[in-house]
Formats: structure tokens, C-alpha cells, sequence
């Protein structure tokens, strides 16, 4: 069940480069069609154990143990200010790299990889009136939107480089 989608690299950027299709993984979480840049997603995993933050933001559901690595697990829909759903311990997660630390991402299905358009790409401030939505950019497929995730803010105030300090320096 453990697929490895890319090796370590890749940077994000920072919008939609014009040129050629790009691979992105497409996922959802219920309401919502959602993909990636493939670079930057490591693996697709089942939702294992994972330790509950007390306190924690609501949308932060606990940190995974990999290989001995601390990894936060981000619930997509929560995080997104939709309606929770249910999952169990096969819930996919996405296993992604943010500046240069993981993060796993909980979503409701994955549907594989597929190519896009990047001229059918826009800017998800040109659609989105106030801009805050965590997407980078969105375009049209089978009548209906497909928005691409934009990783930096869904990820923003996890203050990753502190949790690699705490793992480096352990109490």
C-alpha cells in the first residue's frame, strides 16, 4: 500500500508555469476536487496511528511517527473551514515535502495521476475574490473546478523548522 510516488527534491513554485501539461495528483476531500504538482508529494499512505496534539489546532489531527521522523497530519477538509468527515485507518494521506520538512495530508480519496494543462491554468486570485483560499491556482475538467492546493498555505503556522529542532534536540 506504500507507493512511492517521486524521489526527495522539488522545489514549489511559486504560480502556474505556462508550457507543456504537468503530472499532478488528484485527490478530493467531500465538495472539493483538489490536485498537486506530483513533485511535490513523496507518497501516498494509509492513515496510520497517529498521537492526538492536545491543544492543537483543530484542523492539525496528530503527529505520525515515520521511520522516526515527527510528522504532522493536516485534515484537508478541516482545514479548508468545511464540515468534517469520517475516516479510519485507510483514509489516504498524502505524504508531502515542504520546505525541505514533511507533512501529511489527509484527504477523502486519491484519483491518481493525471496531466494538466498549464494554459487551462488560472490564478486562483483571479477567481477567488478575497485570495485567502489556500490554492494557487483552478481550472475546468468534466464541468466541473479542480483547484490546485497551494502547500505553503495550507501548511502556514505548523513552524516546521521548529518541530525539526525538537526532533534534532530532543528533551
Amino acid at each position: 500500500m506504500y507507493q512511492n510516488l517521486l524521489p526527495d527534491g522539488g522545489e514549489r513554485r511559486q504560480r502556474p508555469r505556462s508550457g507543456p501539461a504537468l503530472p499532478m495528483l488528484r485527490f478530493e476531500v467531500p465538495g472539493v476536487q483538489l490536485c498537486l504538482p506530483l513533485e511535490h508529494v513523496e507518497r501516498v499512505l494509509p492513515l496510520a496511528a497517529r498521537q492526538a496534539i492536545p491543544a492543537g489546532p483543530d484542523h492539525i489531527v496528530g503527529l505520525l511517527n515515520l521511520g522516526g521522523e515527527i510528522v504532522p497530519a493536516i485534515d484537508l477538509c478541516l482545514r479548508l473551514a468545511n464540515p468534517a468527515f469520517d475516516y479510519d485507518l485507510d483514509t489516504p494521506v498524502l505524504l508531502c515535502r515542504h520546505r525541505g520538512r514533511r507533512c501529511a495530508i489527509v484527504v477523502a480519496a486519491v484519483h491518481g495521476v493525471s496531466r494538466v494543462d498549464q494554459q487551462g491554468l488560472r490564478r486562483a486570485t483571479d477567481v477567488v475574490r478575497d485570495g485567502r483560499g489556500p490554492f494557487l491556482a483552478v481550472f475546468e475538467e468534466a464541468d466541473r473546478l479542480v483547484f490546485m492546493l497551494d502547500l505553503d498555505a495550507v501548511c502556514d503556522g505548523l513552524q516546521l523548522d521548529q518541530l525539526a529542532a525538537a526532533e534534532a534536540n530532543p528533551a
